[in-house]
């Protein structure tokens, strides 16, 4: 028979700790887990391709027509039916925006807080208004 370098602890049972329990199978399984080096890199790149639309501005006589309108809608509230405002809503985690289109009917026009309220329950800030249609006001 062969003499080999661990023939004398080959088959001794295995050491035990004084100072720390034994592992549980649950815990020694999971260190052979999948290991995620890269966690959060997928939102990050989904982030980096989201588009955004740099902010227009208006000339005077757009905020003129839009200051008509609005003093009109804040006049005739409940009159005016429908109404379509076309609005630019900065982004929260970039530079630019989007533009979204908000239609319904104007429950409130908020001059202490400078905000719109439409019937649904939707607001939003008259500085972000960059166009209402459905408003018929003299001197357009």
């Amino acid at each position: 028979m062969a003499c080999h370098d661990y023939d004398d602890i080959l088959h001794l049972s295995r050491p035990v700790s004084g100072r720390h329990a034994r592992m549980s199978m649950v815990d020694r399984g999971a260190q052979f887990s999948p290991f995620a080096a890269l966690v959060g890199y997928e939102q990050v790149l989904q982030e980096s391709a989201r588009l955004t639309q740099e902010e227009t501005f208006l000339d005077e006589s757009s905020k003129e027509l839009l200051d008509r309108k609005l003093r009109f809608l804040a006049d005739h509230l409940g009159q005016v039916g429908q109404v379509r405002f076309l609005c630019y809503r900065p982004d929260e985690r970039k530079s630019g925006g989007s533009f979204l289109r908000l239609e319904g009917s104007v429950k409130k026009i908020d001059l202490y807080r400078r905000r719109v309220v439409l019937a649904d329950g939707q607001e939003f800030a008259i500085e972000d208004i960059r166009s209402i249609d459905g408003v018929e006001c003299e001197n357009q």
